[in-house]
């Protein structure tokens, strides 16, 4: 779900992006790089470029459940810069050598900008793993011991170091009913009621 709902966003965004600008901002015959201002960053993604700062959350919770699932979606490339920046070592998640380390790194990272609070208590949670998808990394968790959920607030300021304008998208399923927020640097807390 996460995926296709990015994917969709991005390449609507990029096709805006590319159509709405002067002749000098369009993409040039032959070349699959854009003319935008220099202030825009550019991701590739299948050979297109897309100018974003955009990371998303979902969290899934099911009363007969007891725990619920948190879901992190982040391009690759910021979130190397961001581990490089916190942890001070370059790493890739093209390297084999480096998927161990960044297993931990990973973790730390989500969980000094990831604050979750459910019905107004502060929520741990645990990480189970991550994936590399396209240009992309999920980023797996479990917040365990939870009986129902009233209130659910997040603090989100993943990439907020490294973008300006980093954007976060936030979905909160509780027992099916779900709901979406927008989080913009520099805002970093949502809450939805249940």
């Amino acid at each position: 779900m996460i995926a296709g709902f990015c994917h969709y966003i991005l390449f609507a965004f990029s096709l805006i992006v590319v159509n709405s600008g002067t002749e000098s901002n369009r993409l040039k015959p032959g070349s699959d790089e854009h003319r935008l201002p220099d202030n825009v960053r550019h991701h590739k993604i299948e050979g297109a470029y897309h100018p974003l700062y955009v990371a998303v959350a979902e969290i899934e919770y099911k009363n007969s459940d007891k725990f619920a699932t948190l879901a992190c979606k982040i391009f690759s490339d910021d979130l190397e810069l961001a581990l490089q920046k916190q942890y001070g070592k370059k790493e890739s998640f093209n390297n084999p050598a480096d998927v161990k380390s960044l297993s931990g790194e990973i973790d730390g990272y989500i969980k000094n900008h990831l604050q979750l609070k459910i019905n107004g208590k502060q929520s741990n949670y645990s990480f189970i793993n991550f994936k590399t998808q396209d240009n992309a990394v999920l980023i797996y968790f479990r917040i365990n011991d939870i009986s129902e959920i009233s209130t659910f607030a997040i603090t989100d300021t993943i990439l907020y170091e490294v973008y300006s304008k980093q954007v976060h998208l936030v979905y909160v399923t509780v027992n099916g009913n779900r709901k979406s927020g927008k989080i913009a640097n520099p805002v970093s807390q949502a809450t939805f009621e249940f």
